[in-house]
């Protein structure tokens, strides 16, 4: 599971324009994806051949009935030092018999087979089995703001419809500091955004911080012992992706995020897996960032308006 920042690029500002744009990317994980954006995935031939050849090991009974390895009565639950919240096992005794059965005698069709053991039932629109699944999803959930909420900077005078809202942790975001006559907002025209003002320091803050965690000089202050401490990267991540300290500075200075969806489709650094990982390079990394920022400054885009979304996938 991750979280990353999406730019969303809509004519109008509402929620609903920002989902519109969003909905042909959603995972079917809550079964509520819009159907023209799915395919079917059939698995009937799959299972079938589960079915014809293979077994499962079950446990032969004094009477000679058949039943799980997995059945209450070789339940146990240990309770030690280990394990002080409990953990379930199950131990067949020496003396019982465990024997492979072919699925083809537990079930005594295909149908009883899929429904009873592998939970699938007929699909009623393509009578097959198998599973809705959107080929371009890219998320299951977004809010508004969320973990990055009010990063963008307007200046006090500009008037725009309140979106979206911090996250349960990011409540502190929404008194974080600003610059006098500014303030921070989760949407606003791009004719209206602060770029050159919201990047201001970056380049000598991301020096630093190269210096901290690539060349391991000494931290001077708790909070570039907080840099350290949080840094997950080995300095090699680093030196693979940037050419030099100058240059991590340079593209990190500027204004980016993960992802940005306008009328063309989709845009992203890379393809976001597990746990914040993705498999972006340095190269699609800088590709990304240079492009992201020039579609900021198209002047057919400057009435549009940027909203920033944080996805979960």
């Amino acid at each position: 599971m991750s979280h990353f920042t999406v730019g969303v690029i809509v004519d109008k500002l509402s929620d609903e324009e920002v989902h519109k744009k969003l909905a042909p990317y959603q995972e079917n994980n809550m079964k509520d994806c819009p159907k023209e954006y799915l395919e079917f995935n059939s698995v009937t031939e799959e299972y079938k051949e589960q079915y014809e050849t293979g077994t499962r090991t079950m446990v032969r009974l004094k009477d000679r009935s058949l039943v799980s390895t997995c059945d209450d009565r070789f339940k146990k639950e240990i309770k030690d030092e280990k394990h002080p919240l409990g953990l379930t096992t199950y131990e067949v005794p020496e003396d019982l018999i465990k024997v492979e059965v072919p699925y083809k005698v537990l079930y005594p069709t295909f149908e009883d087979y899929m429904k009873e053991h592998c939970g699938y039932e007929l699909d009623k629109e393509t009578n097959d089995y198998g599973y809705w699944e959107n080929p371009n999803r890219k998320w299951d959930w977004y809010e508004i703001g969320g973990r990055w909420n009010k990063i963008l900077l307007v200046k006090d005078s500009v008037d725009i419809e309140k979106l979206g809202g911090p996250s349960w942790g990011n409540i502190e975001s929404e008194k974080k500091e600003v610059p006098e006559g500014y303030k921070w907002v989760n949407a606003c025209k791009l004719k209206d955004l602060e770029l050159d003002k919201m990047i201001e320091g970056s380049y000598k803050k991301n020096i630093r911080y190269w210096e901290l965690v690539v060349e391991n000089q000494k931290p001077e202050n708790k909070d570039e012992e907080e840099i350290v401490k949080w840094n997950f990267y080995k300095p090699e991540y680093y030196t693979e992706r940037y050419s030099s300290k100058e240059e991590y500075a340079e593209y990190q200075a500027m204004f980016s995020l993960y992802a940005l969806v306008d009328n063309e489709g989709w845009h992203a650094k890379g393809e976001m897996e597990w746990f914040g990982f993705d498999d972006s390079t340095g190269d699609s990394e800088k590709e990304f960032i240079n492009w992201f920022n020039k579609e900021l400054r198209k002047p057919e885009n400057q009435d549009k308006y940027l909203v920033v979304v944080d996805c979960h996938i």
